[in-house]
């Protein structure tokens, strides 16, 4: 249904290799359409790919654009659903995209950014412990991102929470 994620359906692009935005496509019906691909529960993982792939580009290449529509979409919770997709493809792209939103410079003041880590950082903790080991690698990069570019004052806290919260699920 849609060319681009047909050819972003590729596992495995690295950052240096996300393609520039094609100026014909109008980025704004795309996340809608995202957000719509993401409420359906489709079945098919590679859609899902494409769709955080193609973020990523827009992540990449328009950073205003990206913000603006990510947040104000509501497209940020259903990817961090992605986090815990059965299939590990999605799981590992849907990390990356986030290492990538947190790898910026970030401005202390930038709430989004702060809300962000407080919804994410409870899904990835438990996932530093996963038997599989390229997402335990893009969970701890994704937590270094965050030590070393969210200069929020309440950050160790959330840390802390989110971990003291893990250790009382496996005391249980």
């Amino acid at each position: 249904q849609f060319v681009i994620l047909e050819e972003m359906k590729n596992i495995n692009i690295p950052y240096d290799q996300l393609k520039p935005l094609e100026p014909e496509i109008d980025t704004i019906s795309m996340f809608q359409k995202f957000k719509e691909i993401l409420c359906e529960k489709n079945s098919d993982w590679t859609l899902y790919i494409g769709l955080i792939n193609y973020l990523r580009r827009v992540q990449k290449y328009d950073k205003a654009l990206f913000g603006q529509f990510f947040y104000a979409t509501k497209i940020y919770p259903k990817l961090l659903e992605l986090i815990n997709s059965v299939r590990s493809s999605v799981s590992k792209n849907a990390l990356l995209l986030l290492n990538e939103i947190l790898s910026e410079n970030i401005q202390e003041n930038d709430n989004s950014i702060l809300s962000l880590v407080k919804v994410t950082l409870p899904l990835i903790i438990p996932k530093i412990n996963s038997n599989q080991s390229f997402i335990k690698a893009e969970c701890k990069q994704l937590l270094e991102s965050m030590c070393n570019n969210v200069k929020f004052p309440e950050l160790l806290i959330i840390i802390l929470q989110s971990m003291n919260n893990l250790s009382k699920t496996v005391a249980t």
